[in-house]
């Protein structure tokens, strides 16, 4: 199925304040059924959309100085999903929030109505894939999540589950991303997430996920320093199985009009 993109120039590095490039992209074929929520509401002193009731929200962490911009332009959302539009934190001068899509198009893609998007990119495959070779030097982002779903096939019926890290309500998934332009003037910013091998806590669910960044690791793997070998090991390491919860959830997150904290409710019973 092909992307619809809205004709004229957006600058890849606009504020929260600019046009978007399209909110209402028409989604792609995916292999993947992951999904992840980022859940603004948790920013002390900020305006909140949405209200969780759930204790296992009930913390008094402290949400990071790099993820405070988000609540300038994005509010709650539970189910955020393949094509959408969301933001991600890069260093340009500074840190700073930009709105992009998730499905990564390469720079040097001719026809984006056909290309598959990168919705993942596994980390043990980038010395392989040489369409990450470039964007791992220069184009390294963190993707703002509050926890991610996966799906286990049990009964006869796929049942999701929320995961989410102890603690720590906004997090970051290590990221990659471009910058399409076409001669029309069309510009497209669109990012893809790193994933892992499972931990222990996510195995019997899934055997991949999200590259979750540990706090001491966001800084430098958004900085224009190159990574080595060693750090590139380490920083995209499966997150400590100890740090990861997880409840199996209802089906509403299988509707991506569903959209509100019911979709991380606890399913009781399983």
């Amino acid at each position: 199925m092909a992307d619809h993109i809205r004709s004229g120039t957006v600058s890849p590095f606009a504020g929260a304040g600019s046009p978007e490039i399209n909110r209402s992209v028409t989604a792609a074929t995916y292999w993947s059924n992951f999904r992840y929520i980022i859940t603004i509401s948790f920013f002390p002193g900020f305006p909140s959309s949405t209200k969780i009731k759930d204790t296992v929200w009930q913390s008094e962490s402290y949400v990071r100085p790099v993820f405070a911009p988000l609540h300038r332009c994005f509010r709650s959302h539970f189910n955020i999903a393949p094509g959408s539009t969301n933001p991600v934190i890069v260093a340009h001068e500074r840190a700073e929030n930009v709105m992009m899509q998730w499905g990564l198009v390469p720079n040097w893609a001719r026809d984006i109505t056909a290309i598959h998007r990168l919705i993942n990119a596994r980390a043990e495959n980038f010395k392989e894939k040489p369409i990450f070779r470039d964007l791992l030097r220069t184009k390294r982002c963190l993707v703002p999540a509050s926890g991610f779903f996966e799906w286990k096939q049990e009964w006869g019926q796929k049942i999701p589950f929320y995961f989410y890290v102890k603690n720590d309500p906004v997090f970051a998934f290590a990221g990659l991303y471009d910058v399409w332009h076409n001669p029309a003037g069309t510009t497209l910013a669109t990012y893809t997430i790193i994933t892992t091998p499972a931990n222990s806590t996510v195995a019997p669910i899934h055997r991949r996920m999200p590259a979750i960044l540990r706090q001491e690791d966001e800084i430098r793997w958004i900085s224009h320093y190159p990574l080595t070998a060693e750090e590139m090991q380490r920083i995209l390491a499966p997150y400590p199985t100890e740090l990861i919860e997880h409840n199996p959830v209802s089906d509403r997150v299988n509707n991506m009009r569903e959209d509100d904290e019911r979709v991380i409710q606890p399913l009781r019973g399983l």
